[in-house]
């Protein structure tokens, strides 16, 4: 371990002086160079950082460093090339970070009695916050100003509200799991065939219609609801089949009494 640390070590040492050097020689000051020591200790909490921290909290101030590095690292490439999306990336990294890193975090967090029943919920609710903040943050940014209450809201909502459904079911509702997929699946397949109706409605401001479906002509204007059909068919054929196998589940629990 200690060979595999001082190979890093020369490794970064090296490669920063001789940028340090080129960047001298070529512009006579210091530019691209923190571009490279930023980008090198986003590297360094990965490779070495591990074996220099101790102790029970290791992998949050691991995960700490790494985000704050690739957030210098963003912003020095964002101050060298004269740009102001930064602040779109960084939030754009904090939602991912908070996407892949908040169960984690929930799950050791000591929380009191009522909460502690319901992280799921407590997670569900932060990431559709981040969510909506980060819609908002790249319409802004796009120009879409005033379309941010009035398509990015809604729209968002309308997109997270099956993942919301099918989150309670799975944690609330007290049925065997093959009832419980069963109905996820029949949501995933009513949403599927209706979703781009809604889209079209909130965005466009269209009146809600479903797509033309004639499944006996595969042409441009009926491609988009024939797949949609074929689609819910296969979803509610899945419900369907678990539903029944539900259904002989329950009925095999009870004869076991």
């Amino acid at each position: 371990m200690k060979t595999y640390s001082v190979f890093f070590y020369i490794c970064y040492a090296v490669s920063l002086f001789v940028c340090m050097i080129v960047n001298l020689i070529l512009e006579q000051q210091l530019s691209w160079f923190f571009i490279v020591l930023s980008g090198e200790m986003v590297a360094f909490t990965i490779t070495s950082l591990p074996n220099l921290v101790k102790g029970e909290n290791k992998q949050w101030i691991i995960l700490g460093s790494f985000y704050i590095s690739l957030n210098l690292l963003l912003l020095t490439s964002c101050i060298y090339t004269g740009g102001d999306w930064f602040f779109v990336t960084a939030v754009c990294l904090f939602f991912g970070f908070a996407f892949v890193v908040l169960p984690f975090l929930l799950r050791d967090l000591p929380l009191p009695s009522p909460f502690y029943q319901h992280k799921t919920v407590i997670y569900f609710t932060i990431m559709t916050i981040l969510l909506l903040i980060l819609v908002g943050t790249t319409m802004f940014y796009s120009g879409y100003r005033t379309e941010i209450i009035s398509i990015g809201l809604p729209v968002t909502l309308v997109c997270v509200f099956p993942f919301w459904l099918m989150m309670f079911i799975i944690r609330y509702l007290h049925i065997n799991s093959l009832w419980k997929t069963a109905i996820c699946l029949f949501i995933i397949g009513v949403f599927s065939f209706g979703m781009n109706s809604v889209l079209m409605m909130l965005i466009h401001h269209q009146s809600f219609a479903f797509s033309p479906i004639n499944l006996r002509v595969w042409n441009e204007y009926y491609l988009d609801g024939n797949i949609k059909v074929i689609i819910v068919s296969v979803f509610l054929s899945l419900s369907i089949a678990l539903t029944i196998g539900g259904i002989s589940l329950e009925i095999k629990k009870k004869s076991n009494i």
